[in-house]
């Protein structure tokens, strides 16, 4: 008797779930109506009646996403806590975890989480990992940049791993390889990659190519140096081809057998007038 009690209620919520899911004006293809439609749900009714998405909405209208998978559709505002979202135009909104695997991000705020690929409009990114896309200007903040491309915007730290950066300004943090456009660099660890032209006012560079742009003042461990203008700063070793240098400290080692005694020497010559 117990069992066949214990069944049909299983029965009747597998049957009342599906009915939900699909009926239910918080369920898929529903996502525009939410804000006319839905109401605050108790958490065990949440779980009871969404398998594709966790949605509420407060008395006064903010959205609150717990948990689910966001297949399409535009999204104008509130809380997203965890979750997968496939596609779609996320215009403003708090975002704290999850995984976006496409689509456009207007505005809003981002907290943790994965972004695979999709374009980025403005906003505030705090924390995570960017795999690919297009940023095309906001507010950077920490977290792991693994590739794509960077138009335009305000990078304070982070680790940027490859991808192209057109313009703007990096804060600190730290550059393992890339490339390098244009824009202001004020500070950080330069690993290795193509720099084409701007402004370098401070930080340590490891390796890379440097074709063009001012170097205002850093350590310089190696690379190849193209053109450019250099004000100040630390040369320990690496190739100078041509450009204007206006003063520095360039290490002994770097020039060979010399005579000098001094570990560095002060020099308003460039480089390659020493040779090995």
């Amino acid at each position: 008797m117990l069992k066949n009690t214990i069944l049909s209620l299983a029965m009747a919520f597998l049957l009342f779930n599906v009915y939900a899911e699909n009926n239910s004006p918080c369920g898929p293809g529903r996502i525009k109506e939410l804000k006319m439609k839905c109401k605050q749900m108790p958490k065990w009714l949440l779980k009871a009646v969404t398998v594709m998405e966790t949605v509420s909405i407060s008395p006064a209208g903010h959205v609150y996403w717990h948990n689910g998978i966001w297949k399409n559709g535009d999204w104008h505002g509130g809380s997203w806590y965890d979750g997968i979202w496939y596609s779609g135009d996320w215009h403003d909104g708090i975002w704290y975890s999850g995984d976006w695997k496409d689509g456009i991000w207007h505005k809003g705020l981002w907290n943790n989480g994965t972004w695979h690929d999709g374009i980025w409009h403005d906003g505030v990114w705090y924390a995570g990992t960017w795999k690919n896309g297009i940023w095309l200007k906001g507010l950077w903040h920490y977290g792991a940049w693994k590739d794509g491309a960077w138009i335009k915007g305000v990078w304070n730290k982070g680790t940027w791993h490859n991808g192209t950066w057109i313009e703007g300004d990096w804060k600190d943090g730290a550059w393992v390889k890339g490339t390098w456009n244009n824009g202001r660099w004020n500070k950080g660890l330069w690993y290795n990659g193509v720099w084409k032209n701007g402004i370098w006012n401070s930080g340590v560079w490891i390796k890379g190519d440097w074709h063009n742009g001012t170097w205002v003042k850093g350590a310089w461990y190696d690379g190849v140096w193209h053109e450019g203008a250099w004000n100040y700063g630390f040369w320990h070793n690496g190739i100078w081809k041509n450009g204007d240098w206006d003063f520095g400290l360039i290490w002994k080692q770097s020039l060979g057998s010399d005579g000098y005694s001094d570990k560095w020497i002060r020099s308003a010559t460039a480089p390659a007038v020493h040779t090995r």
